[in-house]
């Protein structure tokens, strides 16, 4: 009964992802049309390297490591 007991004091523990900014939907809404990073940076009118950046971070935050995991999963989280 302790057991039970102690196992009710812990607290929760939650793997809540961030949301992902304004930009890097942006950003990733040009990548699922097949634009290259530098493209995608002259049309932002930004640099490439901020491109990569935004990128890596929505990489993070949807937990995937390649541009069609990314594109798919955020497509099926309704944000492309």
């Amino acid at each position: 009964m302790n057991q039970h007991f102690s196992d009710l004091q812990k607290k929760p523990t939650y793997h809540v992802k961030p949301a992902l900014t304004e930009r890097e939907i942006i950003v990733l809404r040009h990548l699922a049309t097949c634009e290259t990073t530098r493209h995608i940076a002259k049309t932002l009118f930004v640099s490439t390297n901020t491109i990569k950046s935004q990128l890596r971070s929505a990489y993070r935050k949807l937990g995937v490591s390649c541009k069609n995991d990314a594109i798919e999963k955020a497509s099926r989280m309704g944000l492309l």
